[in-house]
């Protein structure tokens, strides 16, 4: 019998150590109602020689986002439903008249999505979409009912879109959480 997968071990290991260095339990903040959810991606370009010549640019990719986030946690506080709606600005990072024309910036496209969560001391996942995406986080300001009303988030991702079908971007990704 399994009794702790690999996510709980990473948990009980940064409990323990906060127990060890400050005597005091690392309290796992609930995340509950409205937030404005701010989110910038940074992508790295990519370039593919071909005889020691440059043959191919893969500009790279950036985005920013501000959503209104709705969660909704369950019973235990950990973990529950999240709805989000809001809008998207992105583009490549790299300009270039010889690219395509689809490389500049786009106008605001909204967006609308819901999933479900789950946050420990350290981290904030969403599971909506392929695969999950785990964020690292520090909460700021906490209430008496122990709810956050801050949050500051950070990953590496894989771009999902790629150019000309190229591997994708690494990209750095980090948000805020502002409880409204």
């Amino acid at each position: 019998m399994v009794l702790f997968n690999k996510m709980n071990k990473k948990s009980v290991l940064v409990v323990m150590v906060s127990v060890l260095l400050t005597g005091n339990v690392l309290a796992v903040p609930k995340l509950s109602g409205n937030y404005i959810a701010s989110f910038t991606s940074n992508c790295q370009a990519t370039v593919v020689y071909k005889n020691n010549v440059i043959s191919d640019i893969q500009p790279g990719y950036i985005s920013d986002s501000l959503y209104q986030l709705k969660i909704t946690p369950k019973s235990t506080g950990f973990s529950g439903t999240l709805v989000q709606s809001g809008y998207r600005e992105r583009g490549n990072n790299i300009r270039s008249n010889t690219m395509s024309s689809n490389n500049t910036l786009e106008k605001s496209s909204s967006s609308n999505q819901s999933g479900t969560y789950t946050n420990t001391a350290t981290t904030f996942t969403v599971i909506g979409g392929s695969k999950p995406s785990e964020y690292n986080v520090y909460y700021g300001s906490i209430d008496s009912s122990n709810i956050a009303h801050y949050a500051a988030l950070i990953r590496v991702k894989d771009d999902n879109n790629t150019y000309n079908n190229s591997v994708p971007n690494k990209c750095a990704e980090q948000g805020t959480l502002t409880r409204q």
